[in-house]
């Protein structure tokens, strides 16, 4: 409508299924919550923040510049690493091994939003293998 940069994030968590089988649906439930709370922190209020499904979010960021968007990203991935589980199911390091995976795509008005969202999915996933290597 403005002709504005707008940016997506494309955010999955690494690991999520290991929190519901080693410490259950119900801490896996409060902990998708507490994800939920820390995105809704890091953004504006006119940013718009949705679960796709099981343990992915995504994160429309108007107004912003890419750099904006992966400083953004950045925080709110360190944000959720830093979460402990409810109620004292944590492991030893005090974290239930959870990290987040972001992939980022800057819309310009040349792509159709199934084409963004496939794109910033294609970048979480490449995202999600640095992680795994240590390149990140």
């Amino acid at each position: 409508r403005h002709d504005t940069p707008l940016c997506l994030i494309y955010l999955d968590l690494d690991d999520f299924k290991l929190v519901n089988d080693r410490f259950g649906h119900a801490c896996g439930d409060e902990m998708l919550k507490r994800v939920s709370d820390v995105i809704r922190a890091q953004v504006r209020q006119s940013d718009v923040v949705g679960r796709l499904g099981g343990d992915e979010f995504a994160v429309i960021l108007s107004h912003a510049e890419l750099v904006d968007c992966q400083i953004k990203a950045d925080r709110i991935r360190e944000e959720i690493e830093a979460l402990n589980v409810v109620s004292g199911h944590a492991d030893e390091s005090g974290r239930p091994g959870m990290g987040a995976s972001c992939g980022i795509v800057q819309w310009g008005g040349q792509r159709s939003s199934e084409l963004l969202i496939a794109q910033a999915d294609e970048a979480m996933y490449r995202s999600k293998a640095a992680r795994k290597t240590g390149k990140v």
